[in-house]
């Protein structure tokens, strides 16, 4: 059986899908990568634009301990967005409550498999790091945000 899911089914605007409404050459907006201890932290916000002029976005990440692949479902004009701020923007939200989130429900102290306390505090520091870097570019993608040129 022939995998079909990297295909070229359509082409709209120079953004290419397969079977399924994926774009398979998606364009990186904003990505952002720190940190050495817990892996490779990143996030990267994407987009591709559909034959409705719309343009959809997805969000890849993953910070510390866990992350998120959110992709984007094409064709429903009401999950588009008119601008790339708009889109960047939108997923900064999402990214900004997930580490608030985690924050809000970290301990501050975990155990090893020997039972002894071993701080929390690095990680608690690298979500901070990422929320602090999130809403830095919140203000500047900010699609209210007024401009002077």
């Amino acid at each position: 059986m022939k995998d079909r899911l990297g295909d070229t089914v359509e082409t709209y605007h120079g953004f290419k899908y397969n079977e399924n409404r994926v774009c398979i050459n998606r364009q990186v907006l904003l990505s952002y990568k720190h940190g050495r201890n817990y892996g490779p932290n990143f996030f990267e916000i994407s987009m591709s634009k559909y034959k409705d002029a719309k343009l959809y976005g997805t969000i890849n990440y993953w910070i510390v301990e866990g992350g998120a692949f959110e992709g984007a479902y094409v064709g429903n004009a009401k999950e588009g967005f008119d601008n790339e701020n708009e889109l960047i923007y939108h997923y900064l939200l999402k990214l900004e409550r997930d580490l608030n989130h985690r924050i809000g429900n970290s301990d501050t102290e975990e155990y090893d498999d020997n039972g002894n306390k071993v701080s929390r505090t690095p990680k608690i520091r690298e979500y901070q790091h990422f929320l602090k870097k999130v809403r830095e570019y919140k203000d500047f993608y900010n699609p209210k945000q007024l401009t002077l040129f």
